[in-house]
């Protein structure tokens, strides 16, 4: 990111052969390489320089787990988020409720009641919000979601993230990049780091289906942020009817870390909650959402996040 000295600037053309080699190796011979071979070896051997403690049979005895997507119907329509260790059963916590509490979303009343309902899902997902205190400094965004939807009516929801700013800051060349530090989910949420256990993952890419048919895909970035900002979203776009960018643009609410509660400028609650109005949302700030959704005539809409520089494109 600082070739010859001089950091990158946005329109440059950035060049990295290491991770091109990295991705072609791993294509042809697969994750073996980084659990068995060579590329996991060279993680090993920079980290051990820097006085960690991960070894090679630490790779070698990863398992992957196998999981499949849970669900929630909500006004009619299916949305699919990833399960624990992932956040997205928060999302289908808070859906479930809000139709079941509320017959439709449209007060300032209602909006209160979703903020409760989603700081209750938060905790049943096992991310409780008011355990967590204020981040040492800022991060500066690390996660990229990806929505599409191609001619045919098939989508894809992609999502990737290192963590924190450029992950756990050990770069390996031969990796052409940084690792992650997702291990940090569990000192954050105050959870003991053992051998084999998997760390909470905020990242949750969605989708949602109606009558057996794709409706959208949908993700966002931001942390914490990610199934509040889903939860909204879909509000905005299942039940009320909203497109894709007329959804994303609708001011939001953020539970924070320590619980505490921050609206942006021209939510519903802003005239009774003032303190929340004028409280700033913290450094994953609103969330970046990102949709794309298709309708019975097979008509595709997208809807992208200015809030982080977000775009949709319509590919020939």
């Amino acid at each position: 990111f600082v070739p010859g000295g001089e950091p990158v600037a946005t329109g440059d053309t950035v060049v990295n052969p290491s991770l091109a080699e990295c991705l072609t190796a791993i294509c042809r011979d697969g994750s073996r390489l980084l659990h068995e071979g060579d590329l996991g070896r060279a993680v090993v051997a920079r980290l051990r320089a820097a006085g960690g403690f991960l070894g090679v049979d630490d790779f070698g005895e990863h398992k992957t787990l196998p999981m499949g997507p849970v669900s929630v119907t909500f006004r009619d329509s299916t949305v699919w988020e990833l399960p624990p260790p992932t956040q997205g059963v928060a999302v289908t916590y808070a859906l479930e409720a809000i139709a079941a509490e509320l017959p439709a979303v449209e007060s300032a009343d209602d909006w209160r009641c979703v903020v409760d309902v989603m700081a209750e899902a938060m905790v049943r997902a096992g991310f409780d919000l008011s355990q967590i205190g204020a981040r040492p400094s800022p991060a500066k965004g690390d996660t990229t979601y990806i929505a599409a939807i191609d001619r045919e009516g098939r989508g894809a929801s992609l999502i990737t993230s290192l963590f924190g700013d450029f992950g756990a800051h050990f770069g390996i060349p031969e990796l052409g990049g940084a690792i992650g530090n997702r291990a940090t989910m569990l000192r954050a949420l105050r959870r003991p780091m053992m051998p084999g256990r998997k760390p909470p993952h905020t990242t949750i890419p969605a989708a949602v289906t109606r009558d057996g048919r794709l409706q959208m895909v949908l993700g966002v970035a931001g942390g914490f942020m990610q199934p509040q900002a889903q939860v909204q979203v879909l509000v905005h776009m299942v039940e009320r009817g909203l497109a894709p960018q007329a959804a994303i643009d609708e001011p939001r609410f953020r539970i924070g870390f320590g619980g505490v509660l921050s609206l942006e400028a021209g939510h519903p609650l802003c005239d009774s909650m003032p303190d929340a109005a004028a409280r700033p949302p913290g450094p994953e700030g609103f969330g970046a959402a990102q949709v794309v959704a298709v309708d019975a005539e097979g008509s595709v809409r997208a809807g992208a996040d200015p809030r982080r520089g977000g775009a949709a494109t319509a590919l020939p």
